[in-house]
């Protein structure tokens, strides 16, 4: 995923440098025919044809501001109802590694990463639902998109979606890049709660949601402890005492 948000990366930066190398070879070339008294056209097209695409350039920047701004106002708007909700529902919190867990009265099957806030948000439903072991992979697994930035790659492609609508390359790399940031967190919680405690927990969660890639995301972690990929779980922290006692008021 790293090599492919690279590629697009150096894909922005070349076109920016082919742009900006255009226009100063034209101007180059205009000078260079005053020099020398030269009556073709090549000079005049090199001209226009470099502050055409400098002219293109600018474009390309102001919709990817233009789009930009959109997203920002619209995740500030989530976060604000996120916040809202945490403010009037919250009824424990806990701490991962420094960061906040919060767990709402909600009955509904919630778990998410709110990055904007860094916090992860889980449901009372949820946390009834699920053992605590398997709850504690959720818990790893959001802590996951929160530690690698997941957040970040998926403002990115959705930008790249924005700014190119209707392209069917840009809706593959979006979805194939939200695919992505959801099984390297399932890695890691299997590396740190086991496959067992993943793959229960993600089985649970698809048959709540009716979500067949979640199903599918935990037969591929069963699929691995039974080719004997993977690692064992670590020895249990203070925090599954803590998901397995009565919750605490704030």
């Amino acid at each position: 995923m790293a090599l492919w948000h690279f590629l697009f990366a150096a894909g922005l930066c070349g076109a920016a440098v082919t742009m900006v190398w255009s226009v100063w070879v034209a101007v180059d070339a205009n000078a260079s025919s005053h020099d020398h008294n030269t009556a073709n056209l090549l000079p005049l097209i090199m001209v226009i044809a470099g502050w055409a695409s400098l002219g293109v350039f600018g474009a390309t920047i102001a919709l990817v501001m233009q789009r930009a701004e959109t997203m920002v106002v619209d995740d500030r708007d989530v976060y604000g109802n996120v916040a809202t909700l945490l403010d009037v529902a919250t009824y424990q919190t806990l701490a991962v590694s420094g960061t906040k867990v919060a767990f709402v009265d909600v009955q509904a099957p919630i778990a998410f990463a709110a990055p904007g806030i860094n916090v992860i948000v889980i449901s009372s439903f949820v946390a009834d639902t699920l053992s605590p072991r398997e709850l504690w992979a959720v818990i790893e697994h959001e802590h996951t998109h929160l530690r690698q930035r997941h957040g970040w790659s998926k403002r990115l492609t959705r930008l790249n979606s924005a700014c190119l609508p209707g392209l069917m390359a840009a809706e593959k790399f979006e979805r194939a890049t939200s695919m992505l940031v959801e099984l390297i967190a399932d890695d890691r919680a299997v590396r740190i709660c086991g496959h067992d405690a993943v793959a229960s927990a993600l089985h649970k969660l698809a048959v709540l949601n009716g979500n067949e890639s979640m199903q599918l995301r935990a037969d591929r972690v069963a699929g691995r402890r039974c080719s004997g990929r993977g690692t064992t779980a670590l020895a249990a922290p203070d925090i599954l005492k803590a998901l397995a006692g009565e919750p605490n008021g704030l």
